[in-house]
């Protein structure tokens, strides 16, 4: 792999983490401009790896976070976090552990709902991090993966 390669994909996990922390741009045209020249299926798959890791890292950053003590002394995000249902959600958690976590993989795979939403939802639950990890890591892989592989496909 060549100094650029490297770089490339540097700059890529980088912004991918910065993206799922602060959804400033998608991630998805980062993973289609770093593929549509590849000619490679080893090149498209690590690219899709790299943004899905960043992702997934970013993402658990805005889960653990609403979990800290700091956040909470904030009043309007401790009434948001309070509310009527995220009470809901938790107590949906403890009764049904799985199927959270089947929310966050479909919320990675295709947005719906939003990953952004779901994750400080998910961060208000008993959720364990590293169900939620695997689950939204899953769901960005097989998300990028998609894309990366599309590019390769039409060309």
């Amino acid at each position: 792999m060549t100094a650029v390669a490297l770089s490339a994909l540097v700059i890529l996990l980088v912004l991918s983490f910065a993206t799922a922390v602060v959804p400033m741009g998608p991630p998805e045209a980062m993973v289609i401009a770093l593929t549509v020249a590849a000619t490679s299926l080893e090149w498209a798959l690590t690219v899709a790896v790299i943004a899905a890791v960043g992702q997934a890292g970013g993402k658990l950053l805005v889960f653990l976070s609403v979990r800290g003590t700091f956040l909470r002394r904030l009043p309007l995000l401790n009434k948001v976090l309070d509310n009527r249902v995220l009470t809901r959600v938790n107590g949906f958690d403890r009764r049904h552990p799985g199927h959270l976590a089947v929310v966050v993989g479909l919320s990675a795979l295709a947005s719906v709902p939003p990953l952004v939403v779901v994750s400080p939802v998910a961060g208000s639950t008993a959720m364990r991090p590293r169900l939620f990890v695997v689950s939204a890591f899953a769901g960005r892989l097989g998300r990028f993966s998609l894309l990366a592989l599309v590019p390769g496909l039409l060309w």
